[in-house]
């Protein structure tokens, strides 16, 4: 049975810690926004582009990219949270209350994290296709602890994956202002993955020079 996926990149935030607006910051000469959304297009029919702060230089942005083929190209919707000052959440309402009803699964991702590999994609969409009971799928990648015995522990990241099924429920959620909370009162699967991708955000400029010499040394050989 062929499952349909959409996703939902988001990128409305002010940039605060990065003191430069993110999404067009470069790596390997294509912007943040750029790479987070290629990690994605290949497995949703779908992708909504969550903006806010910065809204019609996130428009521009993406329309003027040549990175894209055409039928990719067409997959990207950009909508306009105008209440993005309100948090994530509300970024992802907004994604979410557009999302088709044929959609089977929904991936949600920060546009800030770029390095998610394609085999974390097919390792969440296997595991929503096995387990019909769980409506939130997580990925979940060991770190080693700073200690003489470099100890292990699986640690959360993105992007999450969740059904069609609960979008009325969390859409109606008003008790909830972080949708990490939201997603706790759902079934949650933890998907191990060898991915580090899953937990490399870019918040700052410390984070940026991480992230390059990430990208040259690790990811561009994956």
């Amino acid at each position: 049975m062929m499952r349909r996926f959409e996703g939902i990149i988001l990128a409305a935030g002010f940039s605060e810690r990065m003191n430069n607006w993110k999404p067009e910051l470069k790596i390997d000469k294509l912007p943040i926004i750029v790479h987070s959304i290629r990690s994605m297009v290949k497995f949703c029919e779908k992708i909504f582009i969550v903006g806010g702060f910065n809204y019609k230089n996130l428009n521009t942005l993406l329309k003027e990219e040549e990175y894209f083929s055409y039928s990719e190209n067409d997959k990207l919707i950009i909508l306009e949270n105008e209440k993005y000052n309100e948090g994530m959440f509300s970024s992802v309402k907004v994604g979410l209350k557009n999302i088709s009803p044929q959609a089977d699964g929904i991936f949600i991702l920060p546009g800030d994290m770029p390095f998610v590999l394609n085999k974390t994609f097919h390792k969440l969409i296997e595991q929503f296709s096995k387990n019909n009971v769980a409506d939130v799928f997580i990925p979940v990648t060991k770190i080693k602890l700073p200690s003489l015995f470099k100890d292990e522990f699986n640690k959360k990241g993105h992007p999450v994956l969740i059904r069609s099924r609960i979008v009325k429920q969390i859409l109606n959620d008003e008790n909830e202002n972080i949708f990490r909370d939201v997603i706790k009162k759902f079934e949650v699967e933890l998907c191990p993955v060898d991915d580090k991708g899953i937990i490399i955000d870019i918040d700052d400029k410390k984070d940026l020079e991480k992230a390059k010499i990430y990208f040259d040394e690790f990811f561009i050989q994956q």
